[in-house]
């Protein structure tokens, strides 16, 4: 269905134009509708899945704790692929607790890191909070 309103917005400018431009009388979709396209619910992920997405990173060294800490911004905030691919470290307000990223459109948002978020692992196994993780030297893991 997607697909046949795809075919029919574009053949709707084409028509739309060729009248505009007098080269047809009258378009032949003037009094055509769009096709009904049925909204298909976004799967979500279950506790348990996270759970275990979340248990595949488990260890001391960077790429684990990286990626426990690029799963749980994705958890905690809802920031979309996109986003989070292109997200940099001067994008992080450690002050605020917000993340800057450029979403659709080229349009950068803010997105509030939560509470649960506010406490980080940092380095060698050291707790500290959100705001003084920036002085570590390694990456930094939500809690």
């Amino acid at each position: 269905a997607a697909t046949a309103a795809g075919h029919y917005r574009r053949l709707q400018q084409l028509f739309r134009w060729l009248d505009e431009e007098g080269e047809i009388p009258q378009s032949p979709m003037a009094k055509m509708r769009p096709p009904q396209v049925p909204e298909q619910p976004v799967p979500v992920v279950s506790d348990d899945e996270l759970a275990k997405l979340l248990k595949a990173c488990t260890g001391n060294g960077f790429a684990p704790r990286r990626d426990a800490a690029i799963i749980r911004l994705f958890i905690d905030t809802g920031v979309r692929l996109g986003e989070m691919a292109g997200l940099t470290v001067e994008g992080i307000d450690w002050d605020l607790d917000v993340v800057h990223v450029v979403g659709k459109g080229r349009r950068t948002r803010s997105v509030r890191v939560p509470p649960r978020g506010s406490t980080v692992t940092c380095g060698y196994g050291a707790s500290t909070s959100w705001r003084t993780a920036r002085r570590c030297g390694l990456a930094c893991v939500g809690r």
